[in-house]
C-alpha cells in the first residue's frame, strides 16, 4: 500500500481508497490504470523476426525448382537466363523485408507485407509463364508466410494505435 495526495484537497490518503477519507472526493477516476492498448514489445520483435527470415529464406533457402535443378534467391540474381522482369520483383520482396526491419508503424507493416507478398506472387507468375514446370521451393513458402505475419502483426498494431486514439 502506497500513500498518494488527493487530487481535490491535497491530503494523503491511501491508493486503494475509493473515496478521500478528509473531502470524500472519489478517486475512481483519478487513479491512473495501465493502458491496456499498449503494444508490447514482443510484437514488434516477431514483426522484425519475420522481416529477418523472410530475407534470409529468399536469398539462401531454395525458392523454386524446375525438375532437378532448384534456385535460390542467389542464383537468381546470378543467372543471366532469368529474366530483368523475375529480378525486379524478387529484389521488391526483399527491398520490403528489409525495410520492414526499420518500420515501427502498424500501416507501414501492413503495406510492407502486402507489398512484399503481391511482388513475390507476380514474380512467381512470370517465371511460372516463362517456365511451366516451375514450381516453389521452401523458401517462397516462408518468405510467404512471413509476409502474411508481417500483415497480420502490423493490422494488430493499427487496431491498438486507433483504439488508443479514440480512448483519449
Amino acid at each position: 500500500m502506497t500513500l498518494i495526495k488527493c487530487a481535490e484537497c491535497g491530503k494523503e490518503i491511501s491508493d486503494t481508497a475509493v473515496t478521500c477519507s478528509s473531502c470524500g472526493h472519489s478517486h475512481l477516476q483519478t487513479q491512473s490504470t495501465p493502458n491496456q492498448t499498449q503494444i508490447p514489445t514482443n510484437i514488434r520483435w516477431i514483426a522484425k523476426l519475420s522481416g529477418i527470415v523472410i530475407v534470409l529464406s529468399l536469398i539462401f533457402l531454395p525458392i523454386a525448382s524446375c525438375g532437378e535443378m532448384t534456385f535460390t534467391g542467389l542464383d537468381v540474381f546470378s543467372d543471366g537466363n532469368i529474366g530483368a522482369g523475375i529480378k525486379i520483383l524478387l529484389g521488391v520482396s526483399i527491398l520490403f523485408a528489409l525495410v520492414s526491419l526499420f518500420l515501427n508503424k502498424g500501416q507501414s507493416l501492413i503495406w510492407s507485407g502486402v507489398i512484399g507478398l503481391v511482388s513475390l506472387a507476380i514474380g512467381y507468375m512470370k517465371a511460372r509463364h516463362d517456365v511451366r514446370v516451375l514450381s516453389l521451393d521452401i523458401g517462397a513458402y516462408i518468405a510467404g508466410i512471413g509476409f502474411v505475419v508481417l500483415a497480420f502483426i502490423g493490422s494488430i498494431m493499427h487496431m491498438r494505435n486507433n483504439d488508443e486514439k479514440t480512448a483519449k
